[in-house]
């Protein structure tokens, strides 16, 4: 299915606040959609909300972030309306987020791929790649209040949309960018991807929890997971703060469990992932 715009009519592409929580708000998905042309941050934004007080699933999303927030605290470059960047709030179960992080980005690829066509897959853990370039990426943030306790996660979400090939390669990243308009070789509207993804992630964490405590229902997911991963049969060296960990193929991967890695001493488990662990594949 190709979404193309006119570039000759700029409202194609932006947002309706009306239309939001028309989809959203007034059926109940969301408790609110937040639209802001710009700010520093969405992912800030969400968490001081919650923080607050607002513990019911809300979204915020934005044209433009002055201060995007991606891995080890890097900005996120996007220009202003040619990214699709929000935040949500989930209340998740503590002991599901494992299993309902990796959900959000299993349902983020097939709603992608089911509405452009693009073969998205994850980059375990937290980027959707096209041919191994990265086209967005997911940076899930587990939030406590000051007695710590557990409120839900904090998901931000930013996909590069409006970029020319000369446009990505003034992106600074780890591995090569790619865009929906390059991958569609067309002009995608980007609210229609971004109301898609999230009406796609707002169960993540319900199917979590059912994932773990259904075995059927697990090996369906697991089946899946295994489908969009774009490291299954693939070389890698995972490392930690710059230093290598673990080294082989990866011969099975599993939702919440991570990666299953063939290394020369036997197969090793890697299921923990925090903002210092990389995984690159291996030529």
């Amino acid at each position: 299915m190709r979404l193309e715009g006119d570039r000759r009519n700029p409202n194609l592409n932006r947002y309706n606040t009306d239309l939001l929580t028309q989809q959203f708000v007034d059926t109940s998905l969301y408790k609110q959609v937040i639209h802001t042309s710009i700010t520093a941050t969405t992912m800030d934004d969400v968490r001081a909300l919650a923080l607050a007080g607002n513990l019911a699933p809300f979204a915020e999303i934005a044209d433009y972030q002055t201060r995007g927030i991606g891995r080890e605290g890097r900005v996120w470059h996007a220009r202003k309306d040619a990214s699709i960047m929000f935040s949500v709030f989930l209340p998740i179960e503590e002991d599901a987020i494992g299993e309902s992080t990796d959900i959000i980005a299993l349902k983020a690829a097939m709603v992608i791929e089911e509405t452009t066509g693009i073969p998205v897959r994850i980059k375990w853990p937290n980027d959707l790649v096209v041919n191994n370039k990265k086209l967005a990426g997911i940076l899930p943030h587990p939030l406590y209040d000051q007695a710590n306790n557990f409120l839900g996660v904090n998901v931000g979400f930013g996909m590069n949309v409006h970029y020319g090939k000369k446009a990505l390669k003034n992106i600074p990243a780890e591995y090569p960018p790619t865009s929906l308009d390059v991958e569609m070789k067309g002009y995608v509207f980007r609210p229609t991807i971004a109301t898609k993804l999230l009406e796609a992630i707002r169960f993540a964490g319900e199917y979590g929890v059912m994932i773990r405590g259904n075995s059927r229902e697990e090996e369906k997911y697991n089946a899946l997971w295994r489908q969009y991963s774009s490291l299954l049969g693939k070389n890698v060296v995972i490392t930690q703060y710059g230093k290598p960990v673990v080294e082989g193929k990866v011969i099975d991967t599993q939702i919440g469990n991570g990666l299953f890695v063939q290394t020369e001493n036997g197969i090793e488990q890697w299921a923990f992932f925090d903002s210092q662990t990389k995984v690159r594949l291996v030529a």
